[in-house]
């Protein structure tokens, strides 16, 4: 669009000078590298990795607040990640992005569109229950719940959940964590409540 922001660093800085500190800015962050920078060449993937690290930098300097990542799948990346933000100087909290395997077919469509690495561990995993719906998406909670546990343990401030408008996935995990309980609440508490109201005010009365 002419005249509008050619990146994201251009909506940070607007938002900044327009708004001061009104809004908080979360920014995207990529553990593996941007899309666009991934490449076969070691060499090359090592310099637009760095790269990248420095401009996510400038995103923060220029008013972002928080980072919340891309997919991943691979812990290890992630931590690096982290700690490659530490040593340039990125303080802010860094939520890692986290998407549930919800069945195969969107699974691999995903990561293959992000460029993302899957451990070959997942993969095997997956191949032999890939038509079984229920299988997959029971996996992708045990994934997911395991995978946060070590994110957790190793000092992740949050976690931030890609439901993609599926959240029993996102549910079954946090339930795994022992973060929420999956118990039926009461369907309607709204009676109840307002009997209560009426014999305290006849208690009263």
């Amino acid at each position: 669009v002419e005249g509008g922001f050619e990146c994201a660093l251009d909506l940070v800085k607007f938002i900044r000078e327009k708004h001061g500190d009104h809004f908080g800015i979360g920014v995207a962050g990529y553990p593996e590298a941007h899309p666009d920078a991934i490449c076969e060449d070691p060499e090359q993937f090592a310099k637009n990795y760095q790269e990248e690290l420095v401009y996510l930098k400038k995103k923060i300097d220029a008013g972002g607040q928080m980072i919340v990542t891309q997919l991943f799948y691979d812990v290890g990346n992630f931590l690096k990640f982290v700690k490659d933000c530490r040593n340039i100087g990125i303080e802010c909290p860094i939520l890692p992005g986290i998407m549930p395997i919800q069945s195969y077919g969107g699974f691999m469509r995903m990561t293959g569109f992000c460029k993302t690495k899957v451990p070959q561990e997942i993969l095997d995993t997956l191949e032999p229950i890939k038509d079984n719906v229920d299988a997959v998406k029971a996996y992708g909670i045990h994934l997911g719940t395991q995978m946060c546990k070590q994110l957790i343990d190793a000092g992740t401030p949050g976690l931030h959940m890609y439901s993609l408008n599926q959240d029993k996935a996102v549910l079954g995990i946090l339930s795994g964590l022992g973060l929420i309980s999956l118990e039926e609440p009461q369907k309607n508490p709204t009676p109840a409540i307002e009997e209560h109201k009426e014999e305290d005010k006849k208690a009263t009365a």
